[in-house]
């Protein structure tokens, strides 16, 4: 079934008022077939003297098979509307219909809550209106695309990402060529990282005894639990930022220090950011590190392309070619991934790629997958522009346990909205490990979180390969 994404928020309570926000759908009704994605469009109007605040979106819709997502909002709208102004004609959000459906075809009704206030970030104002899905009979092409995921994001400035379809049939891991660090097999933990989702909100407060770890099928006792990005959590967090540094990916709003400190370490006190930028090379340009002078300084160096930072040559994956150009996104991933694996084994590892997603090899996502996975680093795309590639380079995020951000575009404001989004997945995210029996003859296992108590919610994320 495809399923997107929906915002929700926890324990606010919202007083009555007169219409702050006037919400004018360009169609009130839109028509679809199982597996159709419909976008609703709008407007929206300041109906008050005051400069209002947009905060988020919420979609409402009582069917099981019809499934909201608020991130056209959360990227498209501006931040505020001026006194009487317009925003101007967006996309609003989308409703999934499900395939196969459980619900027979007819009109279906739903609502859509703008919440927003008279500062940033605030939520004293919900306004709705109402729409419909005509739902018709038949299917559509059964031909795996992507859709959304279900894992809405609780924050201050209400954004969320989204996750495109998982795929089936994860590839083996690939041979690395010689001159790539070696992987260690894992002998004193073995971490696996994951969140927990109930409905329209991620769960809190998930305890050993509500979890499973199975190796190989087979039950393990679990030796930790934690979650990150607190300042209380057991394991630290490391955040790979890896940045395509070809011009049609590097803006100058992207390398902003100030902007990743405010939103990621002031955010979030175990997390440590390790900076790289690559070509056909990769480049390390600072280690993990919470130091914001060492931060700044690897942003100046990718900003004036200064090849300062330690070199890590990068091979074709098996049977892959070069072709004409100079990005060689996948083998990059890769390196980042092993360069990271040989840092201390006890931290939560995720990388966040900023990349327009075009490689220049014959490289498939499923190669740097392979290798993300066999190391335990579930991979965050940031789609920048709209060229071609890009829905192939969110299938990292499918094939990692990791999530896709596709903002229309890299300026200041939309790069904010990803950072603030990441922050909530890291401090949502949960960490299990185990420690694995001593084998003279290491080989690879499958790791798997289960919950044992089905209303408890589900587990997204919570699988990976390791050697040991």
């Amino acid at each position: 079934m495809r399923l997107a994404t929906l915002l929700c928020f926890f324990g606010v309570a919202f007083a009555a008022h007169a219409t702050v926000i006037a919400i004018s759908l360009d169609n009130t009704t839109l028509t679809g077939q199982p597996g159709d994605v419909l976008t609703f469009s709008g407007d929206l109007t300041n109906t008050t003297a005051a400069t209002v605040y947009l905060t988020s979106a919420q979609i409402n819709l009582a069917d099981p098979d019809l499934t909201g997502d608020g991130t056209p909002f959360l990227l498209n709208a501006p931040i505020s509307v001026g006194p009487g102004g317009d925003s101007g004609d967006f996309d609003l959000f989308t409703v999934t219909i499900a395939d196969p459906l459980t619900l027979s075809a007819g009109t279906y009704a739903g609502t859509i809550d703008v919440l927003s206030g008279p500062s940033f970030g605030s939520q004293s104002f919900d306004d709705q209106v109402g729409f419909q899905v005509d739902v018709q009979s038949g299917s559509s092409d059964p031909t795996p695309e992507p859709a959304t995921f279900l894992g809405p994001l609780l924050f201050f400035a209400g954004l969320l990402w989204k996750q495109r379809r998982r795929l089936a049939g994860l590839a083996a891991v690939l041979p690395l060529a010689a001159q790539d660090p070696a992987f260690h097999a894992e002998t004193r933990l073995s971490l696996v990282h994951f969140h927990v989702v109930q409905g329209q909100r991620y769960v809190g407060g998930v305890k050993v005894s509500d979890l499973e770890l199975l190796q190989d099928g087979v039950a393990r006792p679990i030796t930790l639990l934690g979650s990150g990005g607190t300042e209380t959590a057991a394991t630290p967090v490391e955040l790979i930022l890896l940045f395509d540094e070809s011009p049609r990916a590097m803006t100058a709003d992207l390398l902003s220090p100030l902007l990743f400190r405010e939103q990621l370490l002031d955010a979030l006190p175990n997390v440590r950011l390790a900076v790289y930028g690559f070509t056909r090379s990769l480049r390390k340009y600072t280690d993990p590190t919470r130091d914001f002078e060492k931060l700044s300084a690897a942003f100046e160096a990718l900003r004036a392309g200064h090849p300062t930072g330690e070199l890590i040559p990068l091979a074709l994956f098996p049977k892959r070619k070069a072709e004409k150009g100079e990005t060689w996104l996948y083998e990059a991933v890769r390196g980042a991934a092993a360069d990271a694996a040989q840092r201390e084994e006890k931290v939560v590892r995720d990388m966040l790629v900023f990349s327009g997603g075009l490689g220049n090899t014959t490289a498939e996502p499923r190669d740097a997958a392979a290798v993300c996975e066999e190391v335990g680093i579930e991979v965050y795309p940031v789609l920048l522009g709209h060229q071609r590639g890009v829905e192939r380079f969110a299938q990292l995020a499918d094939l990692t346990g990791g999530r896709s951000f596709d903002p229309p575009s890299s300026n200041l404001d939309r790069i904010q909205k990803v950072l603030e989004a990441m922050a909530v997945l890291v401090r949502t995210e949960y960490v299990a490990g185990f420690s694995p029996e001593p084998s003279s003859t290491p080989r690879k296992h499958r790791i798997e979180m289960k919950l044992l108590n089905p209303a408890l919610g589900k587990i997204l994320g919570g699988h990976r390969d390791a050697t040991f």
